[in-house]
């Protein structure tokens, strides 16, 4: 009889401690250039589960900053989930290979699993098309919209000022694009804020089809509201002079935030935020001068002697 009660106690000690074994089927779904969908299903020992989409060199790099192991990071950034589901992770980036980190927890354990994914591939042979539209265009703000064609692997957009893109010429304006560090692979929608009123400004985009060609630079141009004649247009609202000069420069005009000075590849060369800018130590030659104020941003050329 003590045998039997013996065993008995050991058997409810052994069930009190055995560890469960929590677990997440992962059923990778449809996958596009930019999208992954999986669906996860629990098994009955897990309560709760985590999920990621990453780069396996993100993950490693993202460990190594905050010092920690895969299975915290994990848990520390992922998408916390109680029930059975199937997500999509979208804009990703395409012909890319990712891990999809599952961290699958019970009341005392936790386990990681990984499942490789990777993105299709984008674009084609053809030549890439970026159309551009603009919208609600307001004194400081407008809606710019640019689609790529089923040819674009990924594409770049910026906006600059009429003034600018005329001042430093076609070429300059497609390098410093180039140069953006900004890529994307869907239609990009963004509204452009603190834009200056009665301002002609221009829309550049361009793309990269499958061959890694780009194609010709789209633009658009459209022109900012005036302020019901509180602010005039540009050029009227501030006097600038002596313009061309050897020294100093006097702005006369609104209140001013701050003054800025660029070359003409777009270079920031001299900042300040008072009306008498001395500009003896540029060498010869033609400058940008960006005035910004509580209204707005305006752009005027000066010359160096």
């Amino acid at each position: 009889m003590k045998k039997l009660l013996l065993l008995f106690l050991v058997a409810i000690s052994f069930s009190l401690h055995a560890q469960t074994n929590p677990n997440v089927t992962v059923t990778v779904g449809t996958i596009t250039p930019t999208t992954v969908e999986a669906t996860f299903t629990r098994n009955s020992d897990c309560t709760n589960y985590g999920i990621v989409l990453a780069e396996p060199n993100e993950m490693a790099t993202w460990c190594m900053m905050f010092g920690c192991g895969l299975p915290e990071l994990v848990d520390q950034f992922a998408l916390q989930l109680d029930r059975d589901t199937t997500y999509t992770w979208r804009e990703m980036v395409p012909a890319t290979d990712y891990n999809i980190y599952v961290l699958a927890k019970s009341a005392d354990t936790a386990i990681l699993y990984t499942v490789a994914v990777s993105t299709t591939t984008q674009g084609s042979a053809d030549p890439s098309v970026i159309t551009i539209a603009v919208s609600n265009i307001t004194t400081t703000s407008a809606l710019v919209t640019c689609t790529p064609n089923a040819a674009t692997a990924l594409f770049k957009d910026m906006i600059v000022t009429e003034e600018f893109y005329q001042a430093v010429g076609e070429d300059s304006i497609r390098n410093l694009l180039l140069e953006t560090p900004y890529e994307f692979y869907e239609e990009d929608v963004w509204e452009w804020q603190s834009l200056g009123p009665d301002t002609t400004y221009r829309v550049v985009a361009m793309g990269q089809n499958a061959n890694e060609v780009w194609g010709e630079m789209a633009t658009y141009t459209f022109k900012t509201l005036a302020l019901n004649g509180i602010f005039g247009s540009d050029k009227s609202a501030f006097l600038i002079y002596p313009n061309p000069t050897a020294g100093r420069i006097n702005i006369d005009g609104a209140e001013i935030e701050k003054v800025e000075i660029l070359n003409l590849n777009g270079a920031k060369v001299l900042e300040s935020n008072s009306k008498q800018i001395n500009i003896e130590s540029l060498s010869a030659g033609q400058y940008l001068l960006r005035i910004c104020t509580k209204n707005g941003t305006s752009t005027h050329k000066i010359i160096k002697k």
